[in-house]
């Protein structure tokens, strides 16, 4: 049957909408932890004066109620108990017990929670609080591209790394190979990224000097920052071929195949690997969406322009909407692969149809 009679437009229709309650769980969980973490955006070693803190605080809306019930400031916080008094001034409040009700449709617009879903909905992730000169859109829109080469270079090169390995140990299983191809596949899982970056810099930068150990001007500096980033995944990914093709090679179709005179790279790759490739479909999606979105620290070595530098600068300064922006970005890329995984079993699985609801 053709791939496009066993997907129909319902199945997917169905598994994006269930995409939507995901990101909005991840919007609501990820808006309120940054608030409730200690520190805040505007906090320095210096003290801003008050009348700076408090325009910047109502310019990036941190001077309203988080949700349209909230209590009352603490006591001894002038500061926080002014913004509110000056927000239940314009707007319709009204007292329940020791809280406080927004009765107002525009004053529940206003809230700081409210309004950050009403603005992206529209797509709008508002200002970055650090740069100050652009807004978080257009960061994402410049930096997104490096990310998303480095990520799918790492992805490809992860499992060709790891499929290979994978592979190579179960077909020499209880042999040398076996053994020093999973001793491989631990040192490049247990390894961390920073001490595997700084180690390739070292070895093939300033020893060897062939590749450049930073920057991201052409081919050549693409190398060692996505073999970094693949070796951790190409080892997760080798242990996870080898178990599934040591369970495919003990069936009686992988002896029957041997016995019809087939060689054994045919019956590894055609018989043995097609049959043990559900698992690696489906950590495939995630992996590429974290391969994508999450070479923060790697990024942050080779002093590569893409989200990873800037989400790592956010979090240390408490930058809100940059935080917020590159976390629902990764969500959605999440989502996406997900259903990129259950396409991808259809195409490896001819018996597997995606015609109804998920």
């Amino acid at each position: 049957m053709r791939l496009r009679g066993r997907i129909s437009p319902r199945f997917l229709l169905f598994r994006l909408l269930w995409g939507l309650p995901v990101l909005f769980a991840v919007v609501t969980v990820s808006f309120f932890v940054m608030r409730f973490t200690p520190g805040g955006p505007f906090d320095r070693e210096k003290p801003l004066p008050p009348a700076v803190e408090a325009n910047l605080r109502q310019k990036y809306r941190l001077d309203r109620p988080l949700l349209p019930v909230y209590v009352e400031a603490a006591p001894g916080d002038d500061a926080r108990r002014r913004e509110l008094e000056g927000f239940e001034a314009q707007h319709g409040v009204a007292s329940l017990g020791g809280a406080r009700v927004v009765v107002s449709p525009g004053g529940i617009a206003q809230t700081q929670y409210i309004a950050y879903l009403l603005q992206l909905m529209q797509g709008d992730f508002g200002a970055s609080m650090k740069f100050t000169q652009v807004s978080v859109n257009d960061i994402l829109w410049r930096t997104f591209p490096a990310s998303a080469t480095l990520g799918g270079l790492a992805f490809v090169l992860s499992l060709a790394l790891g499929v290979g390995l994978g592979v190579l140990a179960a077909a020499r299983r209880g042999t040398w190979v076996d053994r020093a191809a999973m001793i491989v596949a631990t040192l490049g899982f247990s390894v961390p990224n920073f001490v595997l970056g700084v180690s390739l810099i070292l070895v093939f930068s300033l020893v060897l000097k062939l590749f450049p150990p930073a920057l991201w001007e052409g081919p050549g500096y693409v190398v060692l920052p996505a073999l970094t980033l693949a070796l951790g995944p190409a080892a997760y990914i080798a242990r996870l071929t080898r178990s599934g093709m040591l369970e495919v090679l003990d069936h009686d179709f992988i002896r029957t195949a041997r016995s019809k005179g087939l060689g054994e790279r045919v019956v590894l790759l055609k018989h043995g690997l097609s049959n043990a490739a559900g698992p690696l479909i489906t950590v495939s999606g995630p992996l590429l969406a974290m391969l994508v979105t999450g070479s923060f620290i790697v990024e942050h070595i080779f002093a590569i322009p893409g989200m990873g530098r800037y989400f790592i600068t956010a979090v240390i300064d408490r930058d809100y909407p940059l935080v917020m922006g590159v976390t629902v970005v990764y969500a959605v890329l999440v989502v996406l692969a997900n259903i990129a995984v259950d396409i991808a079993y259809a195409i490896a699985d001819p018996r597997v149809r995606l015609d109804g609801e998920p």
